[in-house]
Formats: structure tokens, sequence, C-alpha cells
């Protein structure tokens, strides 16, 4: 809607310090800043001509709206996945927009202490499930500002010796972090308004490891990529009969498949895996579908090494590259001027970074951010188990 130049940035947990680079940039350029009065009071405003407070999504699009600037910074608390930043991009869907993602509470956690946040079930509105005990056994979980303070307590207690983490006003000078364990965290007397608590909970045989799965029972200890996450890389690549793709960091090999039935006969796909034990797991999943073998090929070992003698990729797909990604870049840019990328990450961190390259190599990236909560069902009652976001950079290399 119209030309004004919208930034809709996560701002983490509202401090200036823990802006990522591009939301400071944006921020830096607006001629007008629009957040609640608590984070314009926080980020600090003396650097933009005008700074007004908003308490709601309809008060941020009115003064959209009504106001003269073109260059305006929406500022929302964390990341884009919170209920407010949820709220504000329905309101403001109609307008062109550039979603600059913050950090979520619990990868702050994580930067925070160095906990590994692998396998953490995230708990919506500080509620616990009556069944904790059984749907965090085996797992981490995360609540944002416990409600239920003394079921909280007794949880901690059960989890005992593993390993736990709280911070309270997270980003101010009031800032207090706990790093122990569950048990000595259960002694704290308050937990609630701005409190986030991680703690570890002890294994019990015979549990699913946390994830979300594509549907299928998990059998082999290694997470497959969501079947949301699949579509969303499906479409984004915009995959033509006849392409040959690569999907490095391929796992368990469901994208691949799903690749090269649109690839159809005359296409191929190519998946890169270094782990030889994934990739014989993937290959028999492979087996159980009528796809010819040229069609899909594994190959075990790590790039570029595995990237020798196949053809040159159309399309490209980057998952789990360990930080080689700029390496990865150059490669598929030398092999095909014009290749389109999309590169899926599960940190602000990675997909910062992929940000970064991709647009200083002339991709022209655009992020998506998705998050997703599912229902679990245990003794005939469902309930809401949430999941960090994953973040999808896609962009087609300028053969200039």
């Amino acid at each position: 809607m119209g030309d004004k130049q919208i930034w809709l940035i996560g701002c983490g947990c509202g401090n200036s310090r823990y802006l990522t680079r591009q939301a400071a940039a944006a921020i830096r350029a607006s001629e007008l800043l629009i957040a609640s009065s608590a984070m314009l009071h926080e980020i600090g405003a003396d650097h933009v001509t005008i700074a007004n407070a908003a308490e709601t999504a309809g008060e941020v699009r009115h003064l959209i709206e009504t106001t003269a600037k073109e260059k305006i910074s929406v500022l929302v608390p964390w990341n884009l996945s919170e209920p407010y930043g949820q709220e504000i991009l329905a309101a403001l869907r109609d307008f062109h927009l550039q979603v600059i993602p913050g950090m979520a509470p619990l990868d702050y956690l994580a930067a925070k202490t160095g906990i590994n946040t692998e396998d953490t079930l995230l708990c919506r509105n500080g509620d616990l499930p009556d069944d904790a005990e059984e749907v965090f056994t085996g797992r981490a979980f995360f609540l944002r500002e416990p409600e239920k303070q003394e079921e909280l307590k007794e949880l901690l207690q059960l989890a005992g010796h593993e390993e736990a983490v709280c911070v309270w006003n997270p980003g101010r000078e009031t800032e207090r972090i706990f790093h122990g364990t569950a048990a000595e965290l259960a002694k704290e007397e308050q937990f609630g308004k701005d409190s986030y608590v991680w703690v570890r909970f002890p294994e019990k045989k015979n549990l699913l490891r946390s994830g979300i799965f594509s549907g299928e029972e998990e059998t082999t200890g290694i997470l497959s990529v969501p079947k949301e996450i699949r579509a969303a890389v499906l479409r984004d690549l915009q995959i033509e009969k006849g392409d040959v793709i690569y999907d490095i960091g391929c796992g368990t090999g469901e994208l691949s498949e799903e690749m090269a039935y649109l690839t159809g006969a005359e296409g191929r796909v190519f998946a890169i895996e270094r782990s030889q034990e994934t990739v014989e797991t993937a290959m028999l999943r492979a087996e159980k579908t009528e796809l010819p073998q040229k069609q899909l090929r594994f190959i075990c070992g790590a790039v570029p090494a595995a990237l020798a003698h196949i053809p040159a990729p159309d399309k490209a797909v980057l998952q789990g590259t360990d930080g080689t990604i700029k390496d990865l870049l150059q490669i598929l840019i030398s092999r095909n001027p014009a290749v389109r990328v999309t590169a899926v990450r599960r940190t602000v961190e990675g997909a910062s970074e992929a940000v970064r390259l991709m647009d200083g190599m002339h991709f022209s990236p655009e992020m998506l951010q998705i998050s997703m909560t599912r229902t679990l069902k245990k003794d005939g009652r469902h309930r809401l188990i949430g999941e960090p976001p994953y973040y999808l950079i896609t962009g087609t290399h300028r053969a200039d």
C-alpha cells in the first residue's frame, strides 16, 4: 500500500545492545519509529526525527496511514512469532513490509548461558500441561513468564540435578540469571512476569525425542524436516520439470524425494549427506518409493568433494552446512551463475549470516520465518507443543 518503506523489526529483549545489525541499520534510516512506550524508552529514539508510542496493532496501522513520513520502523519485542508480532503482521498485511526477525527468548537464554537448546519444547503463555512429567521426559522445556508457579516448582524438584536456567528482566539493568540445577532453581521464591525458565528433564525409556516429525513415527533417532517447512521450500524454489537440484545436508531425504517427483523423469536430485548412517536410512526410505534411481541419487561425503562429477545445479537447498555457506554459494555460482538457492536455518544468527552473504553475493534474498505449534494427545487430552522457528532464505543469483 503506497510507496512507504516499512521495516517490521523484531527487537529481541528490547535493548539496543541486542539488535541485529540489519535492525540497527533500519532504525537509523527511519524517519518515524513506532513502538510501545516501554520499548521506545528501552531502545532510545534520539536519532529518529519522530517517535510515536502505539500499544495495539490498530494504533500502529493508524499511525502509518496518517503520517507523511516515508521511512518507518515498527518495533515489536522478541521475534515475529510471538503473539504481538503476529497481530502486527496481520494488521499490516496489505502494506509492503521488510521483515527483520529478532532474537527469540530461548535464543537469548542460550546466548547468555551457553545451554544446548536441542529437543526443547516451548510452553506458550507460561502454561504447563497437566501431564507435564510425561510430556517433558527426555527433553528440555522452556516457559515464558510461568503462571503455575507451584506446579513448576514440583517439576523442578522432579528434575533434580538436571541442568536448569532462569533469567529475570532480560536485557535490563535489573537482569538476573540463574544457571545451576533444577532442584536449586526450585528454591527461588518468585517466577512470573519477565522471567524465563529452561530445564532439562530426565530420560525415560520408550519415549519419542522432541521435534516436529513428518507424520511418521521416528525409529532411527534422526529428526526429519517438518512437512510444513518442506512445503514452503518446494514453493520458494520454483521447481520445474527437468531441473537439476542439490539437496546439501539432506538428512533422511524426505525433501529430496519430494523434489525428485517435481522434477520429473528428466530431472535429477543429488542428495548430499556426510553421515553414513543417515544416508543408509534415507536410501532405505527411497527404496519404498517408485522413483527411478537416476532421478534421486544419494551421495555420502562432505562438500566440496561430494559435488565432484555431478551436473551443474538449477536449484539448491542448503540445510546442514555447518558454517560453510559462503564456500557453497561460491561453488554453486561457479557452476551456474543463475542458480536459485534456499537456505534453511534454525537460529537468528544463522539466518542473519545467510541473508548477509546472499545479499553480498547478489542473490537479492527474501527471508520467511515459520513458527509452528502442534497438538500432542496424551490420556485423551490434547496439548499444544511449540517449536523454535525455522528461517528460509531464498534468492536467485543475478548473472551480471
